[in-house]
């Protein structure tokens, strides 16, 4: 058994051993994008879960990640696809891409590694800047419901299991939270257990990563304060209300 400090964030292998079967979202995303009538910008792209089944979907589109490993993996699954999307390695609070969006999204949680107000704005006026007048960009996110805050701290909790896409091997998904209510932060010791056929423990990849949880009326005050014209927010991919049981907030703001 070995134990190793990577991040599924960073190991595009392993990221998409976990998670690239994970379809709920694209039909949402290709739609966001379709509506826009012009190029998309897939922000915090990682290996191109969502990028790459959008540009078979015949949508005209690139990448932004802070990971070259990931966009390096991502580059070469574009490759596979037969498409050349232009992807940058760059900070999400700070770039520039070669050309203007109708849509710009950023899906699957990532906008929740902004950790305080200043990133989170920082970001979303990038944004807005990469827009085309009259675009919109939307993202996917947790919502924080109370019964998150007052789970019982540094609890191994089992998230998911997966089949390994290309060895016989099972992938066994734990999290270990810690929840800090005063800066809504989650700080989680995510362990990947790699076991064969037999139940057999072959590795774990062990690494850590902190989160922040935003509230519905902050996020209408970041998109204010970034500029944004008009918002909605909804409670899922089928534009759900927003309710206090909600697992996620779908929000789309306009230039």
């Amino acid at each position: 058994m070995s134990a190793e400090a990577i991040t599924p964030y960073d190991d595009g292998v392993l990221y998409d051993a976990l998670f690239e079967s994970h379809h709920d979202d694209l039909a949402f995303w290709i739609d966001f994008v379709r509506q826009g009538r012009g190029p998309f910008l897939d922000l915090a792209c990682g290996t191109g879960r969502v990028l790459i089944p959008l540009l078979e979907a015949e949508l005209d589109g690139d990448g932004l990640d802070a990971s070259q490993e990931m966009l390096a993996r991502c580059a070469l699954k574009a490759r596979e696809s037969g498409k050349h999307p232009a992807l940058v390695c760059a900070d999400m609070r700070e770039f520039r891409m070669p050309r203007r969006y109708a849509r710009v999204f950023c899906a699957f949680n990532a906008f929740a590694h902004l950790l305080d107000s200043d990133s989170q704005i920082a970001a979303l006026r990038c944004v807005r800047e990469q827009l085309l007048d009259g675009g919109a960009f939307a993202l996917d996110i947790g919502y924080p419901r109370p019964d998150i805050w007052s789970a019982k701290p540094d609890t191994r909790v089992l998230e998911g299991e997966f089949v390994h896409p290309s060895r016989p091997t099972r992938l066994y998904l734990y999290d270990r939270r810690t929840m800090d209510p005063l800066a809504q932060t989650q700080h989680s010791q995510i362990e990947v257990e790699e076991r064969d056929l037999h139940g057999n423990l072959l590795r774990t990849h062990i690494s850590r990563t902190v989160l922040r949880w935003t509230q519905r009326f902050e996020l209408e005050l970041l998109f204010r304060a970034a500029g944004f014209a008009r918002w909605e927010i909804h409670a899922g991919f089928e534009r759900e209300p927003l309710t206090p049981s909600a697992q996620q907030m779908i929000a789309t703001a306009w230039r």
